[in-house]
């Protein structure tokens, strides 16, 4: 597909119909952004029954943009509020894996470790069901960190009613702080006492 007009920003699109003639249900195409560099946009369109719209974008530097043509990172996701009390995200991420305690949707954050370009993860966090009951949906938050030469653990969690753990995946209290090596303290809050600026702690 080619368009030899070198207007900026003009297109070159393949259409589909569900009939001859018909309207486009469907379309791709380029947005040629810079012709005496041959850049261009990626663009992907649909109707539905608020009618056609540009769906998702790749610009021509890489960036995805789904529900806005102009992504200013690698993925960008515009969209309206979403009321999470009714079970509805912008973004969602789901496990197909057969229900069960600890299943669900996680996400990875991580890097190169090596000078050698070696990729891996330093931290996630996963949303995951609380228990093999079937049709029971209580839910729980983790956040999982690693040390260096170990795997990623979860340091952090939020259970379904709402307790939070540090150090531990049954926290009983609102807030509940375990230290698992068992040295140290588990909880310091400092505050200026003096002039000076000395600290002194509250250790629990």
């Amino acid at each position: 597909i080619s368009n030899n007009n070198q207007t900026a920003n003009n297109w070159g699109k393949m259409y589909f119909t569900d009939a001859p003639g018909g309207a486009a249900s469907a379309a791709f195409g380029a947005q040629f952004t810079d012709h005496t560099n041959d850049y261009a946009s990626l663009n992907f369109w649909t109707r539905g029954s608020t009618g056609g719209a540009t769906r998702m974008t790749i610009t021509e530097n890489g960036n995805v943009g789904i529900g806005t043509t102009t992504p200013s990172s690698k993925l960008t996701i515009s969209d309206t509020n979403r009321d999470m009390t009714s079970s509805l995200a912008n973004v969602e991420i789901n496990s197909t894996s057969a229900q069960g305690a600890g299943v669900g949707g996680s996400l990875m954050f991580g890097g190169l470790y090596t000078t050698n370009q070696t990729v891996d993860g330093f931290a996630g966090l996963k949303g995951f069901k609380e228990n093999a009951t079937d049709a029971n949906t209580a839910g729980a938050f983790s956040i999982s960190t690693r040390a260096a030469g170990g795997a990623l653990l979860e340091k952090v969690r939020v259970d379904s009613t709402g307790n939070m753990g540090i150090g531990t995946t049954t926290p009983l209290h609102m807030l509940s702080v375990t230290n698992p090596s068992g040295a140290g303290t588990n909880v310091y809050v400092a505050q200026f006492a003096s002039a000076a600026g000395v600290n002194v702690p509250l250790v629990m």
